[in-house]
């Protein structure tokens, strides 16, 4: 005679049973995952205007270094 099984509310997969344990692993594997990559993204967008057009870059060059030793402005 076959046995009847009596279900317990518990859930299994390949005979292993996920429990609130895993749940709460597997949830805060995922919420340091999403924290590590939005810290990781914040200093990528720290300064978008710098690098945005080349001309920028040039004119901080120029005034940066001068012919003589001082600061040359509007140079060009």
């Amino acid at each position: 005679m076959a046995e009847a099984r009596v279900d317990t509310g518990r859930r299994e997969r390949n005979g292993v049973e996920l429990g609130v344990r895993y749940v709460k692993k597997t949830a805060l594997a995922a919420m340091a995952a999403v924290a590590t990559g939005l810290t990781l993204a914040a200093p990528a967008q720290a300064d978008p205007a710098y690098d945005r057009d080349p001309d920028t870059n040039f004119a901080h060059e120029l005034h940066t270094y001068g012919i003589y030793g001082q600061k040359d402005y509007n140079a060009w």
